[in-house]
């Protein structure tokens, strides 16, 4: 996965981890002699940290690698993060995109470790890898065992020096890459973003897009990727991360066993030079494309993101972008002009930008939202930020921090940002001057850098005063951090089992009242972290019927405006309590999710309980929140990923239209949510929504009598407005037959493939087949992974699914895969025989004994999430189980047979009909 910026994995986002597969480091032939130093001592350098801050201390080997360790006994996973210090800045000419094709190669093994994706799946590890602009990391994720940091930590030295950059290997793997440059091709912001870094960056490097031209992509030798490799992959030019549950000592160890004999080749790294000319006026572009929604995008050239003024520029961007009450978000979205507005700050090695990204819909025009943009954005001087919206940022950022550093595992690979910057004290040191930073500087940045002669911006349109702001040189890092010292400490966690087990020891369960259950789960937590869950639940399906737009916008707009409390304020009492409120609904019911700590959970429920019981329902707010979510799905009509989906789940649930279960097109949607308006919704509320049936769980660190009379007051006087009744969903056979969607002027399709069996979990085949389905495409070292990415070179991202109902004999299961458009066919074959393999003749043992290991190691990982574990409880409170119905699962998974799962499948799937749909611009094959 390529990054062009923090903020852009979001839009670049792919949930699935990158692999490759074998050959060698320093010649084509000769296995690399550079991977000894004879001179090394073992453990001479261990006792002498370089540095540390607040629990992460930084030592260094001999060779150059700097390593750092942040044990957290709290965590039941361990992170192993490196990073090399080397992205697309360090590309030259014919190397665009170079950085993060070496990143998918370095999967493709070693000698030692043939094959990297196979291995991280068999230890259950969460793994992937990111290039941006200054770096390329790789990290993995693990139950915490000594066998599994080990695994990691070997598997990472063996990789840095000896990976296999193979001729065969690079021609399939640079298909992927491709398909993956593709997808990018097909949203519109990336390409706002793209064109906006192209046309701001007459000379600088950061101007190329990470994910590199096409031409560059399928054309480079895998020579010259060696040579790349060889180049920068080295200790010296790296950083290790630990983070997590580990033994301190003994990780060390382990780190100077594997990584200390490396030696540092004698090739020179080449360092970049390049600066870019100040701007000497505005730049100004057009993007037209075939599509259904514009956009507008300005980008303004700030300092480097170690530099004194890049928090202010931060800030910056939260007084223009911060929603409900940043000034972009109010001129263009209140105002009207656009559909959604996106504000952020690049903070890059040797220069910074600021971004501003506005998304229209349909009837809006790009040239008045440019025009309201550009006045808001370069008129601050006129209109002072005042110190309100300062303090609102800062808070912001401030509470974004307290969270991250709760979970050692985000921090142990959200180091490498700012380690790529200069190094990884700037965190801790850009907290600080978060922390102390004014007005007067927010509004100096502003005056210096949005400025009409500092200015490119661009439109995209669907188919069919005269001063310089001279941009600082990055400063002296090492003298920045030499003497930093952090005052702050964050409360440790305890050891905890993290197993079914183990929970279910732990859980208290109780009924403060007679329609609420509650699960406790009380431990020791980093940071005093607690995270709750609700869930409470209303109506009927003659209640119910019809209201799906009224249903499922209840709890946004409740969140817009309660208890004489504005967005606004309700946003900024969340994040002044450091704390994340998130709050849904859906048909029949409403769902509060909630991450904070000891402190402050107790006032983060008075809040909610005002949103729950007292919302206002402001009609600006709802007016807003409908135009964005009609505009997001506006959004999809010209794209394969939304419509195939749309496509595969009405064939999947081919209910009528009456029915309580029908599927909507996309433009049946959009059709509703304009016709629906306030009134109804606060008839909905009124009439229909209370505490028919309630779940809450909780889990960390949290006083058990306070939580509890908190959730008893939130439900103390409200009344349930009838008996809760679910709606049953009846099973009916999925409709065969192909279905071809035809979006023009997208390089990127999507195929799918889906039948509907009639059982649920209880089904004495469930745990059988639910395996098969883990083997066929439910995880990393899938055959229909690995036949489609690895095998064929076909597809970015391809697997199965299976979601077994708890309630209703109705279980979809299907397969799906992104591709080229002109190879959508041959995709469609290969899953087809994937899938007629996979029913004909079973699973192997081999597969079996492996994935055994592996599906209860990435089951065990998912519960080091308190969150998850959270929701777990609650639903399971619905449905009468314990955790002990996973243990049980776990228990059957492991003694099955390969017989029994071969006989499930025949069972279940042996005439099954599949439903087959291919989205995309089929006309390029």
């Amino acid at each position: 996965m390529h990054r062009f910026t923090r903020v852009l994995v979001a839009f670049s986002f792919a949930p699935l981890a990158l692999t490759l597969a074998a050959g060698n480091a320093w010649s084509m032939d000769d296995k690399a002699t550079a991977t000894t130093a004879a001179a090394h001592t073992p453990g001479a350098w261990a006792g002498s940290p370089v540095a540390s801050v607040e629990g992460i201390t930084e030592y260094r080997l001999p060779n150059g690698l700097r390593v750092l360790l942040f044990p957290d006994p709290s965590a039941a996973n361990v992170t192993v993060n490196i990073t090399y210090f080397v992205g697309s800045r360090h590309e030259g000419r014919g190397e665009k995109g170079m950085a993060h094709l070496l990143e998918h190669m370095v999967f493709k093994g070693t000698p030692d470790h043939p094959a990297v994706w196979k291995l991280l799946q068999e230890h259950g590890a969460q793994f992937n890898g990111t290039t941006w602009l200054d770096r390329t990391n790789y990290y993995e994720t693990m139950v915490a065992t000594d066998k599994n940091l080990e695994f990691a930590l070997r598997l990472e030295a063996d990789r840095m020096m000896n990976s296999n950059i193979k001729e065969e290997d690079l021609r399939s793997e640079m298909t992927v890459v491709r398909n993956e440059f593709e997808m990018g091709e097909n949203n519109p912001m990336q390409i706002m973003m793209k064109n906006l870094a192209a046309k701001a960056y007459t000379w600088h490097p950061y101007g190329n897009s990470t994910i590199g031209n096409r031409a560059d992509i399928e054309r480079v030798p895998a020579s010259n990727l060696k040579k790349f490799y060889q180049q920068y992959y080295r200790p010296d030019n790296s950083m290790l991360v630990v983070a997590g549950k580990f033994d301190p000592a003994a990780t060390l160890s382990m780190i100077d066993k594997y990584f200390a004999p490396l030696k540092a080749p004698n090739l020179p790294m080449s360092e970049t030079y390049t600066d870019e000319p100040v701007q000497d006026g505005p730049r100004f572009f057009e993007v037209k494309r075939e599509g259904s929604q514009a956009s507008v995008g300005f980008f303004y050239h700030t300092p480097a993101g170690s530099h004194e003024e890049a928090v202010a520029v931060e800030m910056l961007a939260d007084v223009l972008g911060n929603r409900p009450g940043g000034r972009l978000y109010k001129a263009l979205v209140e105002g009207g002009y656009a559909a959604s507005v996106s504000v952020f700050p690049i903070s890059a090695k040797e220069r910074g930008s600021l971004f501003a990204v506005a998304t229209l819909k349909s009837g809006q025009d790009p040239k008045k939202a440019h025009e309201v943009a550009q006045q808001v954005l370069e008129n601050l001087a006129t209109n002072p930020i005042t110190d309100e919206e300062v303090e609102r940022a800062r808070t912001s950022i401030l509470s974004g921090f307290k969270v991250a550093m709760t979970d050692s595992n985000r921090i142990g690979v959200e180091l490498t940002d700012y380690a790529a910057t200069g190094d990884w004290r700037l965190m801790f040191l850009n907290r600080d001057r978060a922390k102390t930073a004014t007005t007067a500087q927010v509004q100096a940045a502003a005056n210096k850098y949005l400025t009409e002669n500092n200015r490119t911006s661009g439109m995209f349109i669907p188919t069919s005063n005269a001063t310089r702001a001279i941009v600082p040189a990055a400063p002296d890092v090492e003298s920045l951090v030499k003497d930093y010292k952090s005052t702050e400490q964050t409360a440790q966690g305890e050891a905890f089992d993290a197993t079914p087990k183990g929970i279910e020891a732990r859980v208290k369960r109780s009924q403060p009242m007679p329609n609420v259950e509650m699960a406790s789960l009380p431990k020791e937590n980093r940071g005093d972290a607690v995270n709750l869950s609700m869930t409470i639940r209303f109506g009927d399906e003659k209640t119910l019927l019809g209201k799906r737009v009224q249903a499922g916008t209840l709890g946004a707009i409740m969140r817009r405006g309660a208890g004489g409390m504005t967005y606004q304020q309700i946003s900024d009492e969340f994040d002044t309590l450091q704390s994340q409120v998130g709050i849904s609904s859906a048909p029949g019911s409403i769902s509060v999710n909630i991450t904070s700590d000891r402190k402050n959970v107790g006032k983060v429920l008075e809040i909610v309980k005002k949103v729950l019981r007292e919302p206002t329902f402001p009609q600006a707010e709802f007016d807003t929140m409908m135009k964005e979510r009609i505009a997001g799905i506006e959004a999809g009509l010209t794209n394969p990923q939304a419509l195939g989906g749309n496509a595969m789940q009405r064939a999947a649930a081919p209910y009528p239209k009456d029915s309580y279960f029908y599927v909507q097109t996309m433009e049946e949607q959009i059709a509703e949510m304009r016709s629906t308006t306030l009134d109804s919704v606060k008839d909905f509320y009124s009439k229909v929504v209370g505490p028919g049936k309630v779940e809450v769980a909780v889990v960390g660190d949290f006083d058990e009598s306070e939580v509890t009379g908190k959730i008893s007051d939130i439900f103390t006087g409200w009344q349930a407005k009838g008996e809760y009744k679910r709606v049953a969903r009846p099973y009916l056979k999925n409709l065969s037959g192909p279905e071809t969607i035809i979006t023009p002027d997208k390089p990127m399709a999507m195929v799918m493939m889906a039948s509907v069996l009639e059982m649920d979990d209880k089904d004495p085949d469930a745990v059988a087949l639910n395996f098969a389905n883990y083997v066929l495409g439910g995880n990393a070292n899938s055959r229909l992974l690995t036949r489609l990415r690895q095998r064929d070179g076909l597809s970015y991202g391809a697997g199965s699914f299976m979601t077994m109902s708890s309630l209703d004999k109705v279980t979809p299961l299907g397969g799906y895969a992104i591709c080229a458009a002109p190879n959508a066919e041959k995709a469609m074959t290969a899953m087809q025989e994937e899938f007629s393999a996979w029913i004909e003749k079973g699973v192997t043992a081999e597969e079996l004994a492996k994935g055994k290991e592996a599906y209860k190691l990435d089951y065990l990982t998912s519960l080091s999430d308190d969150g998850n574990v959270a929701g777990t409880l609650s639903s399971y409170m619905f449905l009468d189980r314990t955790m002990m119905w996973d243990q049980e699962d776990l228990d059957k998974t492991d003694a099955l047979t390969v017989e029994q799962v071969n006989d499930a499948i025949k069972r279940r799937m042996k005439g099954a009909e599949f439903r087959a749909i291919i989205a995309g611009d089929l006309k390029k094959q």
